[in-house]
C-alpha cells in the first residue's frame, strides 16, 4: 500500500509540475503579447491549480510550522 501512495504522489508532484509550466508559458506569451489581462488570469488559474493538487502538502507545511511556533 505505501508503494501505491508514493507513486500517486510521484504523479501528483509530476501533473502540477507540467501545468505549472504549461500555465506560465501561456502566462509569459500573453504577456509578451502586451496582453495583461490574459497573463493574470492565467496566473491566477495556474495558481488555482497547484493548490488543489499540492494542498495537502501545504497543510503539513503550515502543521508543522504552528507546532513549531506554538511549542
Amino acid at each position: 500500500m505505501q508503494m501505491f501512495d508514493n507513486l500517486i504522489n510521484n504523479v501528483r508532484y509530476v501533473l502540477s509540475g507540467l501545468i505549472g509550466l504549461y500555465v506560465a508559458w501561456h502566462a509569459f506569451r500573453d504577456y509578451r503579447k502586451k496582453d495583461y489581462v490574459g497573463f493574470v488570469i492565467g496566473v491566477a488559474i495556474g495558481v488555482f491549480i497547484l493548490l488543489l493538487l499540492m494542498w495537502p502538502e501545504i497543510l503539513n507545511l503550515f502543521s508543522e510550522f504552528g507546532k513549531a511556533l506554538f511549542q
